[in-house]
């Protein structure tokens, strides 16, 4: 853990002696007299603190005296690390340009001047800002400004700003107030005056139901690498398709309805598996754009000027270096107007790609599209019809860009954005039901750990339901079970009594998940998910004649379930005596799935062992070899072999057999 979070993490916990001891050094180090003073004045009335407790004595202030030395000892920590800090270069580099940059005659130079002046804190308020262009650069600023030097009247300006304004910059406002809220989540709760403000705000209705709007986006952003991930799979799938018939992809696709159309429905269907995830996973949220733009933000226009990260696009703007009058530009016109998934950093990003285009191609004429775009409405005006959602999300969507292309300034802050809905700030802006919006969104997007820890203490029903299962999801079996235990006083239901036999079963807890099993097989007799499970707990317990039984029973209900005559094999097997015909029931199953295509490691072992024990050594061993076969199951084949051997032995095979036979699955692996 780095000190920054180590410190402010203790310190959170009001664990303030840990804290000023990892402390003492770094302000030692600073050489600087009225910092090492300050530490020994908080420590000395940290003490007096724990003396006045010790001896007994209640003290109705004691609360707030140690909250208010927490809080001094935050603010001293931000003095010492300004002094102790190496400053990144870039970051030196992008301050050097802000001090000396001299605006020109034209918006958008005037709006970056906007933005250096609040970061560079020589603007100190917006009251002399007339556009709403000009306020959005002001907020991206005092937000970067306050995440490098923590200032609570700052934090308290923008959480003004985010109840002042209204439009786009209103929703900027917000967004950006739930970042810093975020990035100092450990020390909101020892500054009043920032906590009463963020209470007060959750008396409006609106103002809140759509600051749980902006969180859920937030949380959102866990599935954009997912994005990434897929579209980089659908470039190897084509790569491969491609050296595999030694295709070029761009000749094939130009093929597609001429001389190939075997390979262009290839395509097709690698083209169609792969964007019905992208389809899906932008219905839940994620940013189709980034994945295609991301590797063009190491672009110079991003990185000359940190404030053309957040400078609104504009036609006019002469930085994209496009004159959007010429006739090859109208088609990247209409390209950008009709796209409204597109936030500013995109179309910068895009304006990149056609400049490199039009190089590629020189004077060939592009087909301008833009007329036949705006048959679909009138896509000049799309911006002043976009939704609270939209100009939030907009802004969500630049600053995960910019967080994660300027790791120099803080790194990781948008990788921890999916905690947000359990921090302190939140709790105060959010109503109960607010926090369980969030919490099933966390649970939507498996982010586990973060639900618990969302829904927190929560005691009804339903979040007892939702904790249960997200720590059962997390592999925290016997919490569950607690949990669900909680949830079942209020009332049985069968949902619950199931997910909590499932915890009984994966901790190893196997008699009483079985007698919550029955339990709800009373009601539901020929359920197979019950029924199997039950079977298996059976099997865990060597009962394989029970386990039999339940699984005769499953296939006279459910026949030709390839799982369930995989148990009904092996049981037959393992309750097999040297005579019993069990042996030859349990061969009349192995033999059929080892043969089929979907055959597994454990497949070839199970049939491996009922010929060693009927006499077939040779035949086991060619079966053990093929479940050994690749490095992969080797591993697993041995655990496995481990495993069975007192099975095998209690059939009467002998234990240096045992060993004779692994060493010949080794020796010809």
């Amino acid at each position: 853990m780095k000190e920054n979070t180590k410190i402010s993490l203790l310190l959170s916990e009001g664990r303030l002696y840990s804290a000023l001891q990892l402390l003492k050094p770094l302000a030692l180090k600073t050489s600087d007299f009225r910092l090492t003073d300050q530490l020994q004045s908080l420590e000395q009335n940290y003490h007096f603190l724990i003396d006045y407790f010790v001896s007994g004595a209640e003290d109705p202030e004691r609360e707030n005296i140690l909250k208010q030395i927490i809080r001094q000892t935050f603010l001293l920590y931000d003095e010492i690390r300004k002094v102790n800090t190496d400053t990144p270069q870039p970051l030196l580099q992008m301050r050097a340009k802000a001090a000396d940059f001299q605006p020109a005659d034209d918006k958008y130079s005037h709006l970056k001047q906007v933005f250096y002046t609040t970061w560079l804190d020589t603007l100190k308020n917006d009251n002399l800002l007339a556009t709403d262009e000009e306020k959005n650069m002001y907020v991206a600023g005092l937000m970067l400004n306050i995440i490098e030097y923590f200032s609570e009247e700052k934090v308290l300006q923008l959480c003004h700003l985010a109840r002042k304004y209204t439009g786009e910059t209103g929703q900027r406002a917000k967004v950006a107030m739930l970042i810093v809220l975020h990035h100092y989540k450990y020390r909101i709760q020892f500054f009043p005056k920032i906590c009463s403000v963020l209470d007060s705000m959750r008396a409006d209705e609106q103002l809140r139901e759509n600051l749980k709007q902006i969180v859920i986006q937030l949380l959102n952003t866990a599935l954009t690498p997912a994005i990434t991930e897929e579209m980089e799979s659908l470039s190897k799938d084509f790569q491969q398709r491609a050296d595999k018939e030694n295709k070029n992809i761009i000749i094939a696709l130009d093929e597609i309805d001429e001389s190939n159309p075997e390979w262009g429905e290839s395509v097709r269907s690698l083209l169609d598996k792969h964007l019905e995830n992208v389809g899906r996973l932008h219905g839940e949220g994620a940013d189709v754009n980034y994945s295609s733009t991301k590797g063009l933000l190491g672009n110079s226009f991003f990185t000359r000027d940190i404030a053309n990260w957040f400078i609104p696009f504009g036609f006019d703007n002469t930085e994209t270096g496009i004159d959007f009058t010429t006739e090859n530009a109208q088609l990247l016109k209409g390209i950008l107007l009709s796209n409204t998934e597109s936030c500013d950093i995109d179309k910068y990003a895009i304006c990149t790609i056609f400049n490199q285009l039009q190089h590629q191609l020189k004077d060939t004429k592009l087909p301008s599209v833009i007329e036949d775009m705006k048959q679909f409405g009138d896509i000049e005006n799309l911006s002043e019809n976009y939704s609270e959602d939209s100009m939030s999300l907009y802004f969500v969507r630049t600053l995960y860009r910019f967080f994660f292309h300027n790791k120099w300034i803080i790194p990781n802050l948008m990788s921890s954005i999916t905690e947000i809905g359990s921090e302190y700030a939140c709790r105060l802006l959010l109503s109960k039901e607010d926090i369980g919006a969030v919490a099933d969104r966390c649970l939507s997007l498996n982010l586990y750990k973060e639900a618990i820890q969302t829904i927190g203490d929560s005691s009804d029903q339903l979040s007892l339901q939702k904790k249960g299962y997200a720590l059962q999801k997390t592999g925290n079996y016997t919490e569950a079970i607690s949990t669900y235990d909680k949830a079942l006083l209020y009332a049985e239901d069968s949902w619950t009594m199931t997910h909590k036999a499932y915890c009984q079963q994966k901790s190893g807890q196997y008699e009483k998940a079985l007698l919550t099993y029955n339990r709800l097989l009373d009601s539901d007799k020929d359920n197979r998910k019950l029924l199997l499970n039950k079977a298996q707990c059976l099997v865990s317990l060597l009962k394989y004649e029970e386990a039999l039984e339940v699984f005769y029973h499953l296939d006279l209900l459910y026949p030709g379930n390839t799982n369930i005559e995989r148990g009904l094999a092996w049981c037959a097997f393992a309750s097999a005596t040297t005579d019993n015909s069990r042996y030859v029931l349990a061969e009349q199953y192995l033999e059929k799935i080892a043969y089929e295509d979907g055959a597994q490691m454990n497949d070839y072992i199970n049939y491996g062992h009922l010929l060693l024990v009927t006499g077939h050594r040779n035949e086991a061993i060619r079966f053990y070899r093929q479940a050994a076969s690749n490095k992969d199951s080797h591993a697993a084949f041995l655990q496995q072999m481990e495993a069975d051997k007192s099975l095998l032995i209690e059939k009467g095979i002998k234990e240096e057999e045992m060993v004779l036979i692994i060493e010949s699955v080794e020796i010809t692996k």
